[in-house]
């Protein structure tokens, strides 16, 4: 027989305990039986991550998003930028709506960045590399390290996660 001790951290992680119970227990108590090494007490401990709130946004191609100023990695004239932030994690983990006007911009990217274009359209061009467009529907992944430019030639709206 086993008794069940639930424990939550405050890092959204959920330790389930079981413990032996042995026949002699009594009532309402627990045996904690020395581990076959000796070292403490015996139980067996199964870790769950608990299940935080869900962040969700209706409707991301419509959604209303805030100033957030000049793009500063623009190469020439002025580039406005907006968004949303749905979700931040631990040091740069993001998850957003970023929209911007259109200009050239240049890029060397200290997170790996996946997005997925809601509407707009632009050049990317990887150092050394061969450009690419992308547009309404596409889907890329700038990984750690990836320098280049992003040549927007329509207001660009995209669904980014920086990990």
């Amino acid at each position: 027989m086993y008794a069940r001790l639930t424990i939550f951290s405050i890092s959204n992680t959920l330790a389930v305990i079981y413990v032996k119970m042995s026949p002699d227990t009594p009532k309402g108590g627990a045996a904690f039986p020395p581990r076959p090494d000796g070292r403490g007490l015996h139980a067996a401990t199964q870790m769950i991550t608990a299940n935080p709130s869900t962040p969700y946004l209706a409707a991301a191609a419509d959604a209303k998003l805030e100033d957030w100023g000049p793009l500063e990695e623009a190469t020439g004239e002025p580039m406005q930028t907006s968004g949303t932030t749905l979700w931040s994690g631990e040091g740069d983990q993001e998850a957003g709506v970023w929209e911007c006007t259109p200009g050239p911009s240049r890029w060397s990217l200290e997170t790996n960045e996946f997005v997925h274009i809601l509407s707009g359209r632009m050049t990317v061009t990887p150092d050394g590399g061969e450009p690419t467009d992308i547009g309404p529907g596409d889907t890329a992944v700038f990984p750690l390290g990836w320098a280049g430019t992003w040549q927007i030639h329509e207001t660009i709206r995209k669904l980014y996660v920086l990990f």
